[in-house]
This record gives structure tokens, sequence and C-alpha cells, in this order.
């Protein structure tokens, strides 16, 4: 919970519902609170595209607030290297000298499809909801049917995260990985030991023969 100290002190919040895949927007816009006058407040809305409650950011003009998103994750172009960030006007100068100095130029065709794709976004919202639902249920009932095995269900984002009570996460997923090939990301590199991070963007049919492996590893080796 914010404290009105914490207002005063400049912040970035890096993808606040990464790794479990809920975040409380009352929270984020809590955060937000505030006129120009304040430090700058900085928001990575990369996920915030997967949230239920579509089309929600944190920007508002004339706030010390800067936000960013791209078309990595939601759209899956990850190979066009193009996002955006939002910005009062005020900073336009800056943002672009810095973006100058610190990145390549863009080519014409990348922004070009994804100008494309986001005018098709309708396209990628039925998409990416059904592919999200079918294997977040594939997910949940693997979780519910694996004893030991807990997680908060994610707010429509395609990943969350998979407490296990008796394992270090790092161990654990490089055992899982050498014995099962499954890859998921130790919780310990997101600040919680107590499992591992479960990304499911593949096809159903995959996820469900990787989830199968997985089961068997815990049936294999937590039996304690």
């Amino acid at each position: 919970e914010l404290e009105p100290e914490d207002l005063g002190q400049p912040f970035a919040c890096s993808l606040p519902n990464n790794p479990i895949g809920t975040s409380n927007h009352l929270f984020l816009e809590e955060a937000a609170q505030g006129d120009g006058q304040l430090p700058m407040r900085y928001f990575d809305e990369t996920f915030a595209e997967f949230r239920k409650q579509k089309g929600t950011t944190v920007f508002h003009e004339n706030r010390s607030i800067m936000t960013s998103s791209t078309m990595v994750k939601y759209y899956g172009l990850s190979d066009l290297k193009v996002g955006w960030i939002l910005a009062d006007s005020s900073l336009k100068e800056h943002l672009v000298n810095t973006m100058n100095l610190v990145t390549p130029s863009i080519p014409p065709y990348s922004l070009w499809i994804s100008y494309q794709a986001m005018k098709e976004k309708p396209y990628f919202d039925r998409e990416v909801e059904e592919l999200v639902k079918t294997n977040a249920e594939t997910v949940g009932n693997f979780i519910d049917s694996t004893p030991g095995l807990e997680w908060e269900e994610p707010d429509g984002t395609p990943f969350g995260f998979v407490h296990v009570k008796t394992r270090n996460s790092k161990e654990l997923c490089q055992d899982i990985f050498e014995k099962k090939g499954v890859l998921v990301g130790p919780g310990k590199y997101f600040g919680d030991n107590s499992g591992f991070r479960l990304c499911f963007t593949i096809p159903p049919e995959d996820l469900s023969k990787g989830l199968k492996e997985l089961g068997d590893y815990f049936r294999e080796h937590m039996k304690n």
C-alpha cells in the first residue's frame, strides 16, 4: 500500500502484473495521482492489454507520468522492435534525443506493419482472448489435479505464478528442465522463491504435452 510520502519520490513500476498475472488497477491509479509538480513516475504497461479490463492506462496529461508499451507481447511481433511512450508533450524533444542516442533507427516497413496490426486490433483481441482463456483453463485444471501446487488465476495474461511449498525455485526449475525438457521461470528472479512462472502462449496441444511432462515430474520427484 502506498503511503503519502512515497508519492514525493521518483519511482518506476516495471511490469506490475508480472509474474503473477494479476494487477490491481486501483493501486496503479493511486500511484499515478497528483499533478505535474510531483517527481516523475514511470509505468511499464507492456502486459496491460492482456487485462480483462481493456483500454486502461494510468497516463494522464499534465501529470508527471510516463508509460510505455510494445508490439512484442500482445501482438506477438517481437522481430519488429516497435514500441511507444506516452508522456507530457513538453518531454517530446528530450525523449526523441534520448532515443536517437541509445536505439537504432526503426525501418519504415516495421512501422507500417505495426500500424496495420493496430488497425486490426479487434482481430488480435479475439485471438488472444480465445487462446488465453483456453490455455488458462487447461493450466487451472492441471494445478487443481496436481497435489502441492497452487496459483492465483491470472487476470487475462498468458502466464501465472505457481507456488510450490517445499523446493528452492532455481534448483527446482533446473531439475525440471534437465529431466523433462520443460522450461519454467524460477520465482527467485521475480522476488519470490516459493515457485515458478509458467507461461502458456503456445498452442493448446503443445501446452497439454508440456503439462503432462510437468505433472509426471511432480508425481515422480515431489512425493516428500
